[in-house]
């Protein structure tokens, strides 16, 4: 039925509510900790969460995204169900968090399909400023979220380059590409024992961000749609590989691959020249 603007399922509201509650009491995960993410707020279809940020890559967002809509989401599955992420898209805003600066996420679920959930988000500085709008969608599995121990996210928030935290290794750069390696650690995984949704868009902005650098530094990422093909496992080596398919006189058009062996995910990100 709806409810607003958001489908839900013909379940109890007290079912609802009771979900709600469980899914609120959800520890982080370690790369939430280490991104500093924080929930602030829960209810039946909706999540806020804020994110201390490290740096002005786009990159350093797509754990705070996954979450906040993650969260929402899984608040309308039923218990014995998990989820995983399918595709993520940014528009990015006018907003431009520098190091330290507070990122609040606003997540709502629009849409319930039975086999998949459309959840949206707002990313906004503390001063309201749009930083990006977000849509993801995920697909509701078998599975049912594994206890991971609870830490405050103050201690383990990494602090650093995003390039450090996640282990990079430049493999090649030249103009009008660039290939990265980083390792899937431990402290990669999401609940379910894969890598979280957010560490793929990550190695996308960094890849994207050496082949940008060769465009010129008046650049900066309009947009970017990655879709997450198969779980990136943890223990494996991750290989990003940025190509630009197209430079015009606004705007650049770049494409990224991420492979365990296999490709896992794959990104279009549109830049624009400001």
């Amino acid at each position: 039925m709806y409810k607003g603007d958001v489908v839900i399922s013909e379940t109890p509201a007290s079912g609802r509510n009771a979900r709600a509650a469980d899914v609120a009491r959800f520890p982080n995960t370690a790369p939430e900790n280490r991104f500093g993410v924080v929930q602030t707020g829960f209810s039946a279809q909706a999540v806020t969460a804020k994110q201390i940020a490290q740096g002005r890559e786009l990159g350093w967002l797509g754990v705070l995204a996954d979450f906040a809509t993650g969260r929402a989401v899984q608040g309308v599955v039923p218990a014995d169900r998990g989820i995983r992420t399918a595709t993520i898209h940014f528009e990015t805003g006018s907003g431009r968090p520098g190091t330290s600066d507070v990122v609040d996420a606003y997540a709502l679920v629009k849409d319930v399909a039975g086999g998949d959930v459309l959840a949206v988000a707002d990313l906004r500085t503390a001063a309201g400023q749009l930083v990006a709008s977000v849509s993801a969608r995920f697909i509701v599995v078998p599975g049912v979220v594994a206890p991971v121990a609870e830490s405050p996210p103050d201690i383990e928030v990494a602090g650093g380059s995003l390039a450090d935290l996640l282990g990079i290794e430049e493999l090649e750069a030249r103009g009008d590409r660039a290939r990265l390696r980083a390792v899937a650690e431990p402290w990669m995984a999401n609940p379910y024992g894969i890598v979280h949704g957010g560490i793929p868009i990550a190695l996308v902005d960094l890849a994207v961000g050496v082949v940008g650098n060769e465009l010129g530094e008046d650049f900066r990422t309009l947009s970017l749609d990655i879709n997450l093909q198969r779980p990136a496992r943890i223990g494996g080596e991750m290989i990003a590989e940025a190509v630009v398919q197209r430079v015009g006189a606004r705007v650049a058009v770049i494409e990224v691959e991420i492979a365990q062996q296999r490709v896992i995910a794959s990104a279009t990100v549109t830049l624009g020249r400001d």
